[in-house]
């Protein structure tokens, strides 16, 4: 059935808001609970961020060396091996282990702040809350993305295939976002949260669909602006070395702090789409 969470916060999410109001009111939480909110959250993905990131850079590095001229003397079974390499299929699992452990992780934060546990929440605590969501969570990726492929059936049709199916992947966002929400807040089941989404989407899809566009124009500005002096630094690094090794292990280890930075500016997609059902 669908209920009403606590919501004891200093800030209300079950509160009328615009575009511009959900976002205001993600940063003005971010701002005043930074180190609660950031602390608890890297305390439990920053294993999975250090993982997928040196696993990318170790990628990037067989990747590179391809194009050396022993590799190429081995042939395309060798090149093959390098591209496609076992472990990482390590990698793809720890990636998508993160990105479920992130998202149970905002989700478990929000849970705590609506209950009037601000100022109280630790590592410890938000790992009991987050452990409760992952499998939803991990459920609920899982059918979306079964129904996303399922879908991409449209790319067969000659011609407008293709267009259909990326216009399929945007209308069905916002329903995703608030469907998440949904569950994790005030449903208890994946069917009652869809149902909630429909009611919630219809009619204000522009809305639902500019405010997610608007957090994720927002997570992109803050990466980019964080993101630039840790890339010139690395830059700077790989180009003041001859040794061409050096350099490109240099370049290739920027994955790692790339995916931290990932990691953090999620929270601000991950808040903000909570407070669209609230809507």
């Amino acid at each position: 059935m669908i209920h009403r969470f606590p919501d004891d916060g200093d800030i209300r999410f079950y509160k009328h808001r615009d575009a511009g109001s959900i976002l205001n009111a993600t940063v003005v939480l971010l701002r005043r609970n930074a180190r609660e909110a950031f602390v608890p959250f890297f305390a439990l993905v920053i294993p999975f961020a250090l993982i997928v990131g040196i696993g990318q850079a170790l990628y990037l590095q067989n990747v590179t060396s391809l194009f050396s001229p022993e590799a190429m003397a081995n042939g395309p079974a060798s090149a093959f091996a390098q591209i496609f390499p076992p472990w990482y299929v390590g990698v793809i699992v720890m990636s998508v282990l993160g990105a479920t452990v992130a998202q149970a992780a905002v989700a478990g934060y929000v849970r705590l702040y609506r209950e009037g546990a601000s100022g109280e929440i630790t590592a410890s605590l938000l790992w009991d809350e987050t452990q409760r969501l992952v499998l939803p969570t991990f459920g609920f990726y899982l059918a979306y993305g079964f129904l996303i492929l399922l879908s991409g059936l449209i790319n067969l049709l000659p011609c407008l295939g293709t267009i259909i199916w990326v216009g399929v992947l945007f209308w069905s966002l916002p329903y995703a976002i608030v469907t998440w929400s949904s569950r994790m807040t005030e449903s208890d089941t994946l069917g009652e949260a869809f149902a909630r989404a429909q009611d919630l989407v219809k009619g204000s899809w522009p809305f639902a669909f500019g405010t997610i566009l608007l957090l994720f124009l927002v997570m992109a500005i803050v990466m980019f602006a964080v993101g630039i002096p840790v890339q010139v630094a690395t830059q700077a690094v790989a180009m003041g070395t001859a040794d061409q090794t050096i350099s490109s292990l240099t370049l290739s280890l920027l994955t790692i702090p790339q995916q931290v930075l990932g990691y953090a500016a999620y929270l601000i997609t991950g808040i903000g789409g909570v407070f669209l059902p609230g809507r």
